[in-house]
């Protein structure tokens, strides 16, 4: 989906483009794809797993057919906790905290410039009590939180929303059975283990595959001719691991269609 991109179009705007898309598709599936409506899977990578993630939250609300599947490779899911311990770990290889504090900045503000308060926590955004609340609802709590006053705190709305933070939810009951592809490597890899636990405390069937010496993003490496001229960045690992989590993923979906 070439959903619209921040920072020039911040949140909601991309999870709105790809609810729409796959809404469309199912609306048009038999006349205008002459695909089988009831045969629909979602998948996304990094940010787009994020994205694909909140589209099958959002999809049990939805009147369609229910999707078969979401395959979801070096997944994000969380744009609240900064210092799960997987983000805070020293990796040579791949995204870090800055990273995601500069995607998260331009995700959630556009070109507003509020990255030093993001990891801080700071209560421009809410307050001390709710940040605290807020991290051990992502770590699995199940904490109702209520929304703070919206003249002062403006940005909060789009903070603790499960759509730009799709851990944040409290049930995923009824989400599609899902895979995991989670880099041992990726900053990220905490998400993926708190999400798995939401999921299956939900009695969603899910798939998890770990590889263990892999950085984010590391299935879009294929073994290609060439592939020597990979950056020294993402010369670690296997490539045939790479292709071995494409099979994965093939097959995943396969058998659920």
């Amino acid at each position: 989906v070439g959903y619209r991109l921040a920072p020039e179009h911040i949140f909601p705007a991309g999870p709105d483009d790809c609810l729409a898309v796959t809404s469309a598709i199912a609306e048009g599936a038999a006349d205008k794809y002459g695909i089988d409506s009831s045969s629909i899977t979602i998948s996304g990578d990094s940010a787009g797993a994020s994205l694909a993630a909140g589209v099958a939250q959002a999809w049990r609300k939805t009147s369609y057919k229910p999707l078969r599947s979401q395959a979801l490779l070096s997944p994000t899911f969380q744009c609240l906790h900064l210092h799960l311990p997987s983000l805070t770990s020293p990796y040579p290889h791949g995204i870090h905290l800055n990273n995601m504090q500069y995607f998260i900045n331009s995700y959630l503000f556009g070109h507003l410039n509020f990255l030093p308060e993001i990891s801080n926590y700071s209560t421009r955004f809410l307050p001390k009590e709710t940040w605290d609340k807020v991290h051990r609802r992502i770590e699995g709590e199940d904490l109702e939180i209520d929304l703070p006053s919206p003249d002062k705190y403006p940005y909060a709305d789009r903070l603790l929303s499960e759509r730009s933070s799709p851990l944040f939810a409290l049930n995923l009951s009824n989400v599609a059975p899902t895979l995991l592809l989670v880099p041992g490597l990726d900053v990220l890899r905490n998400d993926s283990g708190l999400y798995k636990a939401k999921l299956e405390a939900g009695g969603v069937e899910v798939q998890e595959v770990v590889y263990e010496n892999e950085v984010h993003g590391f299935h879009s490496l294929p073994s290609l001719p060439g592939s020597k001229s990979v950056p020294y960045l993402y010369r670690v690992g296997s490539s045939a691991k790479a292709d071995e989590s494409l099979r994965v993923l093939s097959d995943f979906i396969k058998a659920h269609l």
